[in-house]
Formats: C-alpha cells, structure tokens, sequence
C-alpha cells in the first residue's frame, strides 16, 4: 500500500458516513482529488475510494435485512456509479470484463517479477540499466486500476521505449509484450 492508498482509505473512513448525503459527499471526493497534482495519483485515490465503498457494500449487504429499500446500500451503489463516471471522464472503463481481477493482479505481478529474475544477471555491471527497469516494472505494478486494456497499452508502450533505447533486448521484450497477449512480431519488427 502507498500513501496516496492510505489516505484515500483515511478519506473514506472520515468522510463518508459523516457526510449529510452522498452529494456532500462527492463534493468533497473532488475537493480532495485536486490536492492530487499527478493524475496517476488522482486515478489511484479515486480507485482506492472505489474500492472501500465497494467493501462497505459487500459488508452491509451480508446483514441487512431490507436490501431493496436500504438507504445505505443505495447510496453505495450511487456513489460507485459516480465515481465510475469520473474514470469515464479520465478515459478508463469501468466494464466489468476491463477491470484486472486480484487474480490477474497476481498473475501479472508474477510474470513481471518473473522478468526481473531473469535479468538478475543483467544487474552486474548494469545496475543502472537494471534499477531503471526494475522501477518501470514496479510502477506497473500500481497501475492495475487503470484496467486491461489500459494497463496493457502502458506495458507495451513502456517495453517499445525499452528496446527503443536499448534498455532491453528484444527476447526480453517479447517476454513483457507476451502479457499483454498482443501480436509481438508487429510490435518489435526490425
């Protein structure tokens, strides 16, 4: 978990019972999204707050005894529809067959340090080559709110600049490009 994680957990804990309704609410989800300069930053606060609602949700729903007339629950649903639009706004889909599962995150985060013990032998006399791949990689790793699709598109813009500057080689490439299950002989094409 990285701090803009735990303050948007904070947020959420202090903010949104409290609130009068959910329109003060999304009032002040906004006002705090502009204390976030990076737009990174921004799309992981809000996915963060999406992601304790949605638990919040899936808590209440477990006891409550009037599900189709809850207040609570409604105003969950509401506030996800909302912020749904605000990732609309950014150009990230909110489609359930977009968004990357806690299963996928692992399976993703198992290839990519999957990569990076193969290039353990890189490190030796390249540690700068090395660190600075090993930092890209980890940055994707925080990523995965941005969905599939998204998310996919930055792996293999990332891997093209790589080889582009020579960072990495080719057959490391195909690797990374690999995961995104696109066609790697038009993306790396001497």
């Amino acid at each position: 978990m990285n701090i803009v994680e735990d303050i948007a957990i904070e947020f959420v804990e202090n903010k949104y019972s409290d609130s009068k309704n959910l329109t003060e609410f999304m009032d002040l989800l906004e006002s705090e999204m502009l204390r976030h300069r990076k737009e990174s930053d921004k799309l992981r606060f809000l996915s963060s707050v999406k992601n304790e609602i949605q638990n919040i949700y899936d808590k209440h729903i477990k006891e409550c005894t009037n599900a189709t007339n809850c207040i609570i629950l409604k105003d969950a649903l509401k506030c996800i529809y909302y912020i749904n639009g605000i990732f609309y706004e950014y150009g990230i889909s909110s489609n359930v067959d977009q968004i990357i599962s806690e299963k996928e995150k692992i399976e993703y985060s198992l290839k990519l340090d999957k990569v990076l013990e193969e290039l353990t032998e890189l490190k030796n006399g390249h540690e700068l080559i090395y660190n600075d791949l090993y930092d890209e990689l980890q940055e994707l790793k925080k990523m995965y709110f941005l969905g599939k699709k998204n998310w996919k598109q930055l792996l293999a813009g990332k891997t093209i600049d790589m080889v582009a500057g020579g960072v990495i080689s080719e057959v490391v490439s195909k690797e990374l490009i690999e995961i995104t299950e696109m066609a790697t002989s038009s993306l790396l094409s001497n």
